[in-house]
């Protein structure tokens, strides 16, 4: 039996064999133990050794392979007296491995990881790089998460290479290809949902939950693909849904869902953008309630569509207008851009200019980020508009509604915790029972990382006709810039008793509020304890992961939150779902 470890102030690679009976063999390196001082250090994690055919031992350590006699020596016919150091390459992006397996010619897989994740290469039987076999990291492979690493392998027919790391399996070709014939583009990265941040989100009557985001391919040449998934009450995978619970699509040399919509007839509908020709574009896409692309809507269930001059657009909100429409909103350039979509996902002509309009109100920069469609088929639209909480509202026509507003515009500025405006960001728009419009999003300033921004949570109430709602928070306005709390909201929902749960993420921690109209309501949260900073948890807000929850996500915030008739909360975070109760 062969123990490989590390032992001395530098983790000098250490390896001991025993006899059956568990005694040292005498007959191996210094008395049944070999410390192998100055040798690279062996991983202080697990890692799996191999046995060659001759008996000599391969070992996993920092930067390369060691290779060892069946006495427990260095074998200086390998590598470079005795190590196997991956290309130049690979040395200066940090390679370094914690398994390793042999093919049948002799030929070493070795599995680890990189400075930029999971990490395969092959050496040949003395030790040299296999320059047939191209190193793959995560440069090459799309969907490696960084924080992720290879931790074991093996070699199957035709000397295929299956992996497990530590977000899901791939399998590689001897070729260093993608082997297309297993799981999903040859990965299994996520077989309980989608593989790409989840985007959107919608509960159907029946109370299954339905999701909208991207699949990442293995290979990083291969194109993205718009991704909807459907669970159970439970949160299992509805496997009735689409390919095993799944829909992938196809959309050009890129696509992502952002949006997504119920029909009243069961259908989903689902947007976001796909990327033709070097240019994003609006994509609008609908599968029947089985989750099969509906073949009656525009091409095969497929609409992307541009807007004149533009060269950057994308859907970022979907909504349900009279007469079987759709309504799609997001931005063109630097334009609020809005089109409605016939029930045939053809563009509807009688709406603005052949069914789309793209607008820069009060002449700024201006994107949606959400949409309310009303019965009259008037349609009201929330974002940012010159750097501040914006809103318009069109009639049904496509023109402005100048009854609302400031001929049909309403900006709204806030303050820092000094009293000197500031930039806001306006990132989602629902109304109340009472028919009062709420935008949400976080105020304060940004930084490099839009999703930590300098400032606190911000929101603001308005009555119909766009005015401030005086009796919410501060005239209308809610800032708070409560200690460490730096609350961005990302995506807001009703509550049947009028508080609003705010999705987002708090201090760089995945979060989700409940706010009433004066502010956080201290009756909810406390899920989480945040062990690095004391002053958290905040009463209002539940903590799904972040700095100091080992295990948890730390780097994608709500993206939607959905209210189901219990008064359970489904949050959305990274390619997980979460469900808390009304407490």
């Amino acid at each position: 039996m062969v123990v490989a470890g590390h032992s001395l102030s530098d983790s000098s690679l250490t390896v001991a064999r025993y006899n059956t009976d568990g005694t040292l063999d005498t007959t191996f390196a210094a008395s049944g133990i070999g410390i192998y001082n100055g040798t690279i250090a062996i991983a202080n994690k697990r890692v799996t050794i191999a046995q060659q055919a001759d008996g000599k031992l391969l070992i996993p350590v920092f930067g390369g392979i060691v290779r060892l006699t069946e006495s427990g020596s260095l074998d200086a016919t390998f590598g470079t007296a005795g190590i196997a150091l991956p290309s130049a390459t690979a040395q200066a992006a940090g390679e370094s491995y914690l398994s390793v397996a042999t093919q049948k010619d002799g030929k070493i897989v070795a599995f680890g990881a990189d400075n930029d994740g999971p990490a395969i290469a092959r050496f040949n039987s003395d030790g040299t790089p296999d320059s047939a076999f191209p190193q793959i990291s995560r440069a090459t492979a799309a969907s490696f998460d960084y924080h992720a690493y290879a931790f074991d392998g093996y070699i199957g027919a035709k000397n295929s290479i299956t992996v497990g790391t530590t977000v899901g399996l791939v399998r590689y070709t001897s070729a260093a290809a993608p082997d297309t014939t297993f799981g999903h583009g040859g990965a299994s990265w996520n077989p309980n949902g989608i593989t790409g941040q989840i985007d959107a989100s919608a509960l159907q009557k029946d109370g299954k939950i339905v999701v909208a985001g991207s699949e990442s391919a293995v290979d990083g040449s291969v194109p993205a693909e718009a991704a909807l998934a459907r669970y159970d009450a439970d949160g299992s995978l509805d496997r009735t849904f689409g390919d095993n619970g799944r829909v992938f699509v196809a959309v050009g040399d890129d696509a992502d869902l952002d949006a997504l919509v119920i029909q009243r007839d069961g259908r989903i509908a689902a947007g976001g953008y796909a990327d033709v020709g070097g240019m994003h574009q609006f994509l609008v896409l609908r599968v029947s309630r089985s989750g099969h692309l509906d073949r009656t809507f525009d091409r095969n269930g497929i609409l992307t569509s541009s807007f004149a001059g533009a060269t950057s657009q994308s859907v970022a909100a979907l909504a349900l207008g009279p007469a079987n429409t759709l309504v799609a909103a997001g931005s063109a350039d630097e334009q609020m851009a809005v089109e409605r979509i016939l029930g045939n996902g053809k563009l509807d002509p009688s709406f603005a200019t052949g069914g789309q309009v793209a607008l820069q109100p009060e002449a700024q920069t201006a994107g949606a980020t959400g949409l309310l469609v009303a019965a009259d088929g008037g349609i009201t639209i929330g974002g940012t508009i010159g750097g501040n909480f914006g809103m318009i509202r069109l009639l049904s026509s496509g023109a402005y509604d100048t009854a609302f507003g400031s001929a049909g515009v309403v900006t709204t500025t806030f303050a820092d915790a000094q009293g000197n405006a500031t930039p806001s960001q306006a990132n989602a728009l629902i109304a109340d029972a009472n028919g009062n419009l709420i935008l949400g999003g976080s105020t304060g300033g940004f930084g490099d990382d839009p999703l930590l921004p300098l400032g606190g949570l911000a929101l603001a109430r308005y009555h119909a006709d766009g005015s401030l709602d005086s009796s919410f928070g501060n005239g209308g306005k809610l800032t708070d810039y409560a200690a460490g709390d730096f609350f961005l909201i990302k995506s807001l929902a009703i509550q049947s008793d009028g508080k609003i749960v705010a999705g987002g993420l708090s201090s760089g921690q995945v979060a989700v509020a409940r706010l009433t109209d004066q502010g956080l309501d201290t009756t909810f949260g406390f899920l989480g304890v945040d062990p690095v900073n004391a002053s958290l948890p905040i009463a209002g807000i539940s903590y799904l992961g972040g700095p100091g929850f080992p295990g948890k996500p730390d780097d994608a915030p709500v993206t939607s939150v959905l209210v189901e008739a219990n008064g359970g909360i489904i949050a959305a975070h990274g390619t997980s779902l979460s469900r808390l109760t009304s407490s």
